[in-house]
């Protein structure tokens, strides 16, 4: 794979961190927290409210290592890593169990709908 095409995957990973912090795919999540995912857990008010720094946060960190040409693309990822794990751990403070339990379970809907699609984009196609 060349330089370029890893590149943008990071950057395609970066981009969408705080939707995959989610679990569901950006097209899915519908611009953060007024989104589906939000509307799913059923959020409210002051839970947006919380939310709503806490993805800008994420989204100014998410740019900053990006723009870091310093690092390599596995120390990106790496940080990428640490930045979605303080992600959840900072949103499970703001769901309620219940919440968490929803958003585990569409995590894993969204995982089979991905893997699902995966294996029909490997299928050889018909001629």
């Amino acid at each position: 794979m060349t330089n370029f095409k890893k590149q943008s995957l990071l950057i395609g990973a970066v981009l969408c961190l705080s939707f995959l912090a989610w679990g569901v795919p950006a097209a899915q999540a519908q611009s953060g927290p007024g989104g589906k995912v939000a509307r799913a857990l059923n959020l409210t008010d002051d839970q947006k409210a919380q939310l709503k720094p806490l993805l800008s946060n994420a989204r100014q960190q998410l740019l900053s290592i990006r723009n870091d040409s310093t690092l390599t693309l596995d120390q990106k990822r790496q940080k990428v890593q640490v930045l979605r794990a303080q992600f959840r751990t900072e949103l499970d403070q703001i769901l309620s169990p219940a919440q968490q339990q929803e958003l585990t379970a569409l995590r894993a809907k969204f995982r089979q709908q991905r893997m699902a699609q995966q294996q029909l984009n490997q299928q050889p196609q018909a001629q």
